[in-house]
């Protein structure tokens, strides 16, 4: 285990020992537009954990005229048997913001509409209706467009509970202030991705000392929130020279020709680490936890759902990986990265094979992996991404010139890179 892994570990279980399950709401988002029976599984198995979900009731994007809206497949009558609390998540596309300034009455019209077609499903079907939310990313310099629409859309739905997502952005701003005050609650998401220029550049998907201090900050604006904290990670794309090319964040699209891909995952070790914190001290006005998003068996760029469970339940996790070497023949050697826990880390992994390298005749590297030879011939360094809970992948296999003593190859611990 790594130094940064060890120290969230410890931080972890110094919080656990103080946190409960209950010390805080536990909200998840449900984000799937389609609703397979992977997802409905998944719904009735969290139940038990969660306090209610933010479902994605609409999708809206305006990169055409008319905007366009999708509704997902939400199988609203499971939501409804199951009695459990939803708020209806609209989620607005950047350009809307142009739309306000160009005209805001008819602005206010068409999201009085729509605010209407998200819910109206959830309403017919019968469930537990808590309220609707705004998922708007809007740029920081027109918070007043976005806070004047909100005034007038809470004045024509006095009875509606109505929430929004925040940007750590925004906080401390005077316009900030101005939105809050047409809203019930809102979710802070402390969570994103820069987008990097290059596979050198750092990428973190939640520093959790930084979003500490956004929840902090958040909570002097005295209006009652919840944090979201990611369970995602991203699939990127870089060009043979490292600039970026592309990400995936759901499903598991084909390399490209001569790219580098490199994955980014929320760590549940840190990620625990921080939940605990919260459960332990929450600061004034933070109402609990909202996860984004809910894991589901078919999404392979998430938290599994008994990494999930642990987290919310408060017990501790730990990252489980080593270093497999095989010898299918003599003289050639296989080198496997092996998930034997319930977990994955956030970013690449690493670790070293000691060896004679100046008896390799040939080398490949596979699944994502590279290699890096150290310059005294005496190991080489490999990483790539690790392998599923509870699977494992080739990262290279190895050729010697001559027969080697196979107790003189070895392998250190796997580290964990941010």
């Amino acid at each position: 285990m790594n130094p940064r892994d060890s120290a969230a570990a410890s931080l972890f279980l110094f919080f656990a020992l103080c946190a409960t399950s209950g010390a805080a709401d536990q909200w998840a988002y449900i984000w799937q537009q389609v609703w397979t029976p992977a997802v409905s599984d998944a719904v009735r198995e969290s139940r038990p954990l969660v306090d209610g979900f933010m479902v994605l009731a609409a999708d809206v994007s305006f990169d055409q005229e008319p905007a366009a809206v999708q509704i997902p497949s939400t199988d609203w009558q499971l939501l409804s048997s199951m009695d459990v609390p939803v708020i209806a998540v609209v989620r607005l596309g950047s350009e809307f913001i142009h739309h306000v300034q160009a005209d805001a009455d008819k602005a206010l019209a068409w999201l009085d509409g729509v605010g209407a077609e998200a819910c109206a499903p959830a309403r017919a079907s019968g469930a537990v209706l808590q309220g609707l939310q705004f998922d708007f990313d809007c740029p920081t310099e027109h918070l007043d467009a976005y806070a004047k629409l909100l005034s007038a859309f809470r004045k024509s739905h006095p009875d509606t509970n109505l929430s929004i997502t925040t940007l750590p952005d925004w906080l401390g701003r005077r316009d900030f202030d101005a939105l809050l005050r047409s809203v019930d609650s809102y979710v802070l998401q402390a969570h994103g991705l820069e987008r990097p220029r290059h596979v050198s550049d750092p990428m973190v998907l939640c520093d959790p000392e930084e979003a500490l201090q956004w929840i902090h900050r958040a909570s002097r604006h005295q209006v009652p929130f919840q944090v979201a904290l990611p369970t995602y990670g991203y699939r990127m794309f870089f060009h043979a020279d490292g600039a970026f090319a592309g990400l995936s964040a759901e499903g598991a699209p084909a390399k490209r020709i001569g790219a580098i891909d490199r994955e980014l995952r929320s760590d549940p070790v840190v990620i625990s680490a921080l939940a605990a914190a919260l459960r332990k001290e929450p600061p004034g006005y933070l109402k609990g936890i909202t996860w984004f998003r809910l894991p589901v068996d078919d999404d392979t760029l998430n938290w599994n759902l008994p990494t999930w469970k642990r987290v919310l339940q408060g017990e501790p996790v730990a990252h489980q990986l080593a270093v497999q070497l095989e010898w299918p023949q003599p003289r050639l050697i296989e080198i496997y990265l092996n998930n034997g826990g319930e977990t994955r880390p956030g970013g690449n992994c690493r670790f070293e094979v000691h060896a004679d390298w100046s008896a390799v005749a040939a080398y490949d590297t596979h699944n994502g992996f590279h290699m890096v030879p150290r310059a005294d011939g005496t190991a080489a360094i490999f990483e790539g991404s690790s392998p599923l809970p509870g699977e494992r992948k080739l990262a290279a296999w190895l050729r010697f010139t001559h027969d080697v003593d196979t107790d003189a190859i070895y392998t250190g611990e796997v580290d964990y890179l941010p």
